[in-house]
C-alpha cells in the first residue's frame, strides 16, 4: 500500500534550520530540492506534507554530513515551546501524566502516521511509539527523531533524570554509532526490541511540571481542540472495526452501516486512499495483537477470540503474515 501519511511542515522547516546551524558543509536547498521539499520554507508550519518525503530529507541529510548521530541530535534539540500549540498544551499541563495524555490527544495535529501510548505496570511505565502499519519497522531515523524528541520533552517536564531506557524496533547502528547514540540520550538503549517507546519510573508521571500553568493550560487545550481536524475515513473505520472485534470479524456492511454510508461507497473511498478494508483490518489486528501478546496471562486462544478470529490456528496464520513469525516464537522474543 501507497504511504500517503503526512506529517506537518513545521517538522522539516526545524530539521533544515538544525542542520544549517550545525552542519554548514551540507547545502541544506539542495536537500529539500532532492526530497521534493524545495518550497518548504513558505508552507504554513500547520500544513501537512508527505510523511516518506519528510523522512526521505533525514536520510539525505544524514548522508550528506556523514554523521549517523543526526537523527538524535536533532530529536535532543527539540524543545517543546518549538512545537506551537501542540507544545504549550503538553508543557503547561498540571503532570507529567497529564503532558503525555495530551500529547496523545492532541498527535493528530503534528501526523496521522502514528499514536502514542501510556502502558503502566508496577513501578514501571512505558511511553509507547505506535507506527499506524500493522508489522512494519519504519524507517530507523525517523523513529530516533521521535524517541529522541519524547525523550528531550520527558526530560523537559519530568526533569534530567526521569529517563530510565530508550527501547529501538530496528536493529542498532555500527558498535561505535550505537555507542554514541547511547552517550547522547544518557540512559540505557535497546535495539531490536519490542516496541518503539521509552521507559520512565511511574512515580516521575505525578510530578509537576516546570512549565505547569493553569490560566495557560486552559488557553492552549482551547486553542489545540479548536485546531483538531476531523478524523479520516481510514481512522474511523479502524475504531469502529476495533469496536467489533469482541463480536467476530467486522463485517464491512456492518462498519459501512454504523458510518451512515453503503458498502459500495465504503470501498470506493479506501480505494482511493490506495487501501483497503482488509488492509485496515489487518492493521488494527496487528497492532491489538502487538500489546495483547505483551500481557503473560492472556493465552494464544484468547488473544485469537480477543481479535475477532474464530480459532487459533487462523490467528497464527494470521500473524505469521503479518510478522514472519508465529505468535508465541514472537511473544517468547519479546519476553
Amino acid at each position: 500500500m501507497a504511504n500517503r501519511r503526512t506529517i506537518w511542515a513545521r517538522e522539516a522547516q526545524l530539521f533544515l534550520g538544525f542542520v544549517a546551524a550545525g552542519y554548514p558543509e551540507v547545502d541544506v536547498a539542495a536537500l529539500a530540492r532532492a526530497a521534493n521539499l524545495e518550497a518548504i520554507a513558505a508552507r504554513d508550519p500547520e500544513a501537512g506534507v508527505p510523511i516518506a518525503d519528510t523522512w526521505q530529507l533525514w536520510q539525505l541529510a544524514v548522508r550528506a554530513s556523514g554523521d549517523r548521530t543526526l537523527a538524535i541530535r536533532y530529536g535532543l534539540a527539540t524543545r517543546l515551546e518549538h512545537l506551537g500549540v501542540f507544545g504549550f498544551a503538553v508543557m503547561t499541563a498540571s503532570t507529567v501524566r497529564g503532558a503525555l495524555d495530551r500529547a496523545a490527544r492532541f498527535l493528530h495535529l503534528i501526523t496521522d502516521s502514528a499514536h502514542l501510548e501510556l502502558h503502566e505496570r508496577g513501578a514501571r511505565a512505558c511511553v509507547r511509539w505506535q507506527r499506524d502499519a500493522a508489522g512494519a519497522v519504519s524507517d530507523a531515523l525517523a523513529n530516533e527523531t521521535v524517541l529522541a524528541q519524547i525523550a528531550a520533552a520527558i526530560r523537559q517536564t519530568a526533569g534530567p533524570r526521569a529517563l530510565a531506557a530508550v527501547e529501538f524496533r530496528h536493529p542498532p547502528p555500527d558498535r561505535a554509532d550505537a555507542a554514541k547514540i547511547e552517550r547522547l540520550l544518557g540512559c540505557a538503549t535497546r535495539w531490536g526490541a519490542r516496541a518503539d517507546q521509552l521507559v520512565v519510573p511511574a512515580h516521575a508521571l505525578a510530578r509537576k511540571p516546570t512549565g505547569a500553568h493553569p490560566e495557560l493550560s486552559t488557553y492552549f487545550v482551547a486553542q489545540a481542540d479548536a485546531r483538531a481536524k476531523p478524523p479520516s475515513l481510514v481512522t474511523r473505520i479502524a475504531g469502529e472495526i476495533e469496536a467489533e472485534l469482541h463480536d467476530g470479524e467486522p463485517d464491512s456492511r456492518v462498519i459501512a452501516k454504523r458510518l451512515a454510508m453503503s458498502e459500495r461507497t465504503l470501498r470506493r473511498t479506501l480505494a482511493r486512499e490506495q487501501t483497503s478494508f482488509r488492509a485496515v483490518l489487518d492493521e488494527v489486528r496487528g497492532r491489538r495483537a502487538e500489546l495483547l501478546l505483551g500481557d503473560p496471562r492472556l493465552s494464544l486462544t484468547e488473544i485469537a477470540f480477543a481479535l475477532g478470529f474464530a480459532e487459533h490456528s487462523a490467528f497464527t496464520r494470521a500473524f505469521k503474515r503479518w510478522f514472519g513469525v508465529a505468535p508465541a516464537r514472537y511473544r517468547r522474543t519479546a519476553a
